[in-house]
């Protein structure tokens, strides 16, 4: 016997006592086995693979069936082994019959298959599975006349549809396209295929995407380039771990991957250039009809697009804001729109304020473009008359508020001598306000709610209380509220001191015990992030103060607790209930503008409800009046 057959059956040994020792009984049967081959080998002298099948033949019915089972297996893995390829580094082996398709797949697949086999047994002992669905997935390719370098996602696609019928069940098919996906993965670390995204194709989810995708008319002004998607994909490791030390929840840092990729996916099949525009184009055109958490992944791929280029910051917020005005206004007023935007801004005013007078002046062009007018020194009365009366709004208050910016507009143009129409007050101005009763919450519902501090016990429900009091005790605005920081609040002064966001004058304030010890308790003993620097933040990282809409969650949250019908309760509601209460304990409405931030007590008015208690007092006794009244 020469040395090779006898290396053979060495190796067959090797194989049966380090991979098959599930149980003593089977792993005696392969013992047995490899010792029957042994023996017939020595028999005859020399390896002969015809004659030890007809010898498998004629022991047929002479063996029970496990017995010959193992034999034929050991004879069909040794044959392999003598004339298709070299013994294993490890020493393991999976056995194949003759009609595999891994032994139908040229020398060159075969031996990528082996090496991800090889690379699987770091993380799994049986492998047999990957091999089989490795095998399944070439053959398919060879059949197909598909080329392994040149794979495209239509490839890919085709592959799942069409092999999604020839199974019988569906976990059998998912567990073949779960290992498909690792070997695709595999051939990129190999080189053997050029795109990563291949491998992200299979998945249920991801199918039903490119099948919207295929369908998408693309209408976008991103010019083309020729995309890197593998580099723009390299690093999302390095990003989950940069958020993980952000202490970032788990189910988001599941997702960092998956949204990444349905971006670079959607990039790569239409070659656009990525970008923030591209970014926020897929998420406003493609993303929003078919998840609802849309915008979480727009934040997500557009925190990984500044990771990239260095540019992060965990607290900014992603939202798109449609350019109405660059798009929408007309180019003939542009310019004097432009001049006056800019000077509203070098005058201190704030983001929110520029940008209303923005929308009035662009709804005030766009009216005078559709009447024909195409120049402002063309405007009249009779366009104003008719602005006013035919633009809609779906309050008054709006409606005013437009009206009021529109007119400080068109005296800035009247003094910049473009317009000769000097439209005051009294030419252009606005609607009278329907009388409203302000609504406030009752004394019997806040005695509730200041008994029962103690059944607000986890973060959400202790921040939600304090912000409760806030409004409703200090009379804060949401806006100042969540701007609050925690060197602005003195507990040895008992006071807060802050700039208010609206009006930009400092604010000191007195607090009340409840108050304090209130945020006293949030502070110490439930706060999640303990170092920064805002008095209230978020629940889950980044951690950052809170958006305003919080303000108006913490008053419903408040309600729910005590089972108390919320109706039309707002954060707004509380600061009316504080300016209320200020009046209906015997101060002045000069008192209650004071510790609004107010300027003066004018704009106090509209935050004062009926106080009937008092007004009952000063009723007159109507018995002695006669029927009709007294005569004049």
């Amino acid at each position: 016997m020469n040395e090779l057959d006898k290396k053979l059956i060495e190796y067959t040994l090797i194989n049966i006592t380090e991979d098959y020792s599930k149980s003593r009984s089977t792993n005696q049967t392969y013992i047995g086995a490899s010792k029957l081959i042994s023996a017939r080998i020595c028999e005859t002298g020399c390896y002969n693979f015809d004659l030890l099948l007809s010898w498998l033949k004629d022991m047929e019915n002479a063996w029970y069936r496990g017995k010959w089972k193992a034999v034929k297996r050991f004879v069909y893995m040794m044959d392999d082994i003598y004339h298709n390829r070299d013994f294993p580094a490890d020493s393991r082996y999976v056995y194949y019959n003759s009609q595999s398709k891994y032994l139908l797949l040229p020398l060159e697949s075969r031996k990528l298959i082996d090496d991800f086999c090889q690379y699987c047994r770091q993380y799994r002992s049986d492998i047999t599975e990957f091999k089989n669905c490795a095998a399944y997935f070439l053959f398919y390719l060879h059949d197909h006349k598909v080329d392994l370098n040149t794979l495209t996602y239509e490839d890919i696609y085709d592959f799942v549809k069409n092999d999604s019928k020839n199974h019988a069940s569906m976990p059998v098919f998912d567990k073949l396209i779960s290992t498909v996906g690792r070997f695709l993965d595999f051939c990129y670390l190999k080189g053997c295929t050029r795109n990563m995204l291949l491998s992200f194709l299979l998945d249920k989810r991801v199918i039903r995407y490119y099948e919207y995708l295929s369908g998408f008319p693309l209408k976008t002004d991103v010019h083309d380039l020729n995309l890197d998607i593998n580099d723009f994909c390299s690093k999302i490791e390095d990003f989950r771990s940069y958020l993980f030390k952000y202490d970032y929840s788990s189910s988001t840092l599941k997702h960092i991957e998956f949204s990444i990729k349905q971006y670079a996916l959607f990039a790569d099949m239409f070659n656009i250039n990525i970008c923030k525009e591209s970014i926020l184009y897929w998420t406003e055109n493609i993303l929003i009809n078919l998840i609802k958490s849309y915008k979480s992944c727009r934040t997500m791929v557009c925190r990984y697009y500044d990771y990239l280029n260095d540019e992060i910051n965990l607290f900014k917020v992603y939202s798109v804001k449609p350019l109405n005005y660059v798009s929408k206004c007309p180019a003939w007023a542009r310019k004097y729109a432009d001049e006056y935007l800019a000077y509203r801004i070098r005058s201190g005013l704030k983001n929110n304020t520029v940008c209303m007078d923005r929308n009035s002046i662009l709804r005030f062009v766009l009216f005078l473009d559709n009447t024909g007018v195409k120049d402002y020194s063309k405007i009249s009365q009779d366009h104003l008359f008719k602005f006013k009366n035919e633009d809609t709004h779906s309050t008054v208050e709006g409606k005013n508020a437009y009206i009021t910016r529109i007119r400080q507009f068109l005296v800035y143009l009247h003094d910049k001598g473009v317009v000769s129409l000097r439209c005051d007050s009294k030419l252009f101005r606005s609607f009278r306000l329907p009388q409203k009763t302000v609504s406030i919450i009752d004394d019997e519902i806040l005695k509730s709610v200041y008994n029962s501090q103690d059944i607000f016990k986890t973060e959400l429900e202790l921040r939600s209380y304090c912000l409760f009091l806030l409004g409703v005790r200090l009379g804060l605005r949401a806006t100042d509220v969540v701007s609050l920081k925690k060197s602005d609040f003195s507990f040895k002064k008992m006071s807060i001191t802050f700039v208010q966001t609206k009006t930009q004058k400092q604010l000191e304030l007195p607090v009340p015990v409840m108050v304090a010890n209130s945020i006293y308790r949030y502070l110490k003993s439930i706060r999640s992030d303990n170092k920064n620097k805002y008095l209230f933040t978020t629940l889950y990282p980044p951690y950052r103060k809170p958006s305003r809409s919080a303000c108006n969650r913490a008053v419903s949250l408040v309600f729910e607790k005590l089972g108390i019908d919320q109706g039309s309760v707002t954060f707004h509601t509380l600061r009316r209930t504080y300016a209320s209460n200020i009046v209906k304990s015997s101060h002045t409405s000069g008192d209650a503008a004071f510790a609004l931030g107010h300027s003066n007590s004018s704009a106090v008015d509209k935050y004062l409800s009926l106080d009937k208690k008092n007004m009952k007092l000063c009723c007159l006794d109507i018995r002695h009046i006669p029927y009709g009244g007294f005569p004049l």
